[in-house]
């Protein structure tokens, strides 16, 4: 398996920025080996509830200081851009103060967000270190009001806070679809068109809590049908296609920089050589060339 990378915490309470950048390098080297091009990360949700149960009592997050978050966050996104990995904000608006979990039910920050939790995605967009922002499952009436019961994910505030205040220009992906905050509330038609309508570019649907294989299938009809008679969706639709267009067209053309060094090696980082290229054996290299399929362990967090 991939090796062990310290949890943001860790990393943020035992090396340096610099050191971080080098250490994520590792990381990325790995993944690219292996043929990945997209990292479900960095998480920039600020430890504002250390008993958090999906974000502080799990490390997820590097620091309640919106300024160090997005420090080590760019750190996160500059290491992997080297090997031409795309990397991913998360959780917008902000998942730091939640009492709940999104995976199991629905979770609402009104009373426990605060402003400064939009501060890592600013800076970080504002830095040009954004290639996705991953939309979250949490209410905000902050800045949904308080008509609006969605989730942040399925909410009109989401473009209007991302796109309208913050400026971000990019590709919107959203947490997990089948996750009970939107799961347990809305059916698969109006969660998918929903999710559109609020922005979202693109949707997980991990198949991991509510299994069904013919979810691609029946997203591709619920789209094809509302894009037929909605306008609203058919546009969505076709500006999410031209910026997720773009981004691959940077993929394609970003320049990778000089691969990390392998001086620091915390925590069982040590798959690459003393040049940063990663250490796999034939058959692994040969796996980077076709098709590979893996099963990620039932609880995978996004």
């Amino acid at each position: 398996g991939f090796p062990e990378t310290p949890s943001a915490a860790r990393m943020a309470a035992s090396v340096d920025p610099r050191a971080a950048l080098e250490a994520y390098g590792r990381m990325a080297a790995n993944l690219k080996a292996w043929g990945f091009n997209l990292n479900y990360g960095p998480v920039v949700d600020l430890n504002v509830n250390a008993s958090n149960p999906i974000i502080g009592k799990l490390g997820r997050a590097y620091s309640a200081d919106p300024d160090k978050v997005a420090e080590y966050a760019s750190a996160f996104v500059n290491a992997h851009r080297q090997y031409r990995v795309l990397t991913v904000l998360k959780h917008f608006p902000g998942h730091g103060s939640s009492t709940r979990d999104s995976h199991k039910g629905s979770v609402d920050v009104t009373a426990t967000w605060t402003p400064k939790e939009l501060e890592p995605f600013r800076s970080l967009i504002r830095g040009k270190d954004a290639d996705l922002v991953m939309s979250s499952h949490v209410r905000n009436g902050q800045l949904q009001g308080k008509a609006d019961k969605a989730p942040m994910s399925l909410s009109p505030a989401l473009s209007k806070t991302l796109r309208g205040d913050l400026k971000f220009g990019g590709v919107v992906i959203t947490d997990d679809m089948q996750m009970d905050a939107v799961h347990a509330g809305y059916s698969l038609e109006n969660a998918v068109i929903r999710a559109v309508k609020a922005g979202n570019d693109i949707m997980i649907f991990a198949n991991d809590k509510h299994p069904d294989p013919d979810v691609p299938a029946k997203v591709a009809r619920i789209l094809t049908a509302a894009a037929a008679k909605d306008p609203a969706v058919r546009q969505a639709i076709d500006a999410s296609y031209g910026r997720i267009v773009r981004l691959k067209n940077k993929l394609m053309t970003t320049n990778s920089i000089t691969a990390p060094s392998a001086n620091l090696n915390p925590d069982g980082l040590r798959d690459v050589t003393s040049d940063g290229r990663p250490v796999l054996s034939a058959d692994l290299m040969d796996a980077n060339r076709r098709e590979v399929r893996l099963s990620l362990p039932q609880g995978t967090r996004f």
